[in-house]
């Protein structure tokens, strides 16, 4: 029994440590006390209009829905593969300022073409919306492969979550120099941590704007 205990142990060390980085990393103090969103004393952000907080849980955290989250349901996934139309980079250029083309690339990713830029929003590409590669898999590749996409200048990031900001994704463009990441406050960390540079992450508290 001594033995087994060992080895299951040792199976979940090495599981973490192989998965670690998956996970992100926390953010440094001195960044998030810049908010004013932000409790010192409880280390948390805080929406400071807490009865809209209060009325959200009342509505959506009761027995009933957490039970039916958790419940089988039909027509939940595909039978078959679902209709696409493959996406022509060249096309989604814009060549007037004036221009706005938008595509859904699947998941929770968008690609938008605006102002003669080009603006990928939480790219997710990899198998999997989850820090395990086995869970949680996608139904079907994107339209687009990583290696096809278009010259992209700006990638921005809505929040943290697995659907939204994706590990493999954000290494495959951190290797590219002129790449400006918009994410918000405390989010930075993560991409850091991934191999972006400092430099090259622009992070935005609650309500704040960005303009090139």
């Amino acid at each position: 029994m001594k033995f087994l205990g060992v080895l299951i142990i040792l199976f979940i060390a090495i599981s973490y440590f192989l998965l670690r980085p998956r996970f992100g990393y926390y953010p440094q103090k001195r960044y998030l006390t810049q908010s004013l969103h932000y409790n010192i004393d409880k280390s948390i952000f805080e929406n400071r209009r807490k009865k809209i907080i209060e009325e959200m849980t009342k509505k959506n955290m009761n027995f009933k829905n957490i039970l039916s989250f958790f419940k089988a349901r039909e027509n939940a996934i595909p039978l078959n593969k679902m209709p696409e139309v493959k996406i022509d980079p060249k096309i989604l250029l814009s060549k007037n300022k004036s221009d706005i083309n938008l595509s859904w690339l699947g998941h929770s990713s968008f690609l938008l073409s605006l102002n003669k830029k080009m603006i990928l929003v939480d790219p997710v590409f990899s198998n999997a919306a989850s820090p395990i590669p086995f869970m949680i898999k996608r139904f079907q590749a994107p339209v687009i492969a990583l290696e096809e996409l278009p010259k992209i200048d700006y990638i921005v990031i809505s929040h943290d979550h697995y659907d939204h900001l994706d590990m493999e994704t954000i290494k495959f463009f951190s290797e590219h120099k002129h790449i400006k990441f918009l994410v918000p406050l405390g989010v930075g960390a993560h991409l850091e941590g991934w191999g972006v540079p400092r430099k090259q992450i622009i992070e935005r508290d609650w309500w704040e704007s960005y303009q090139s």
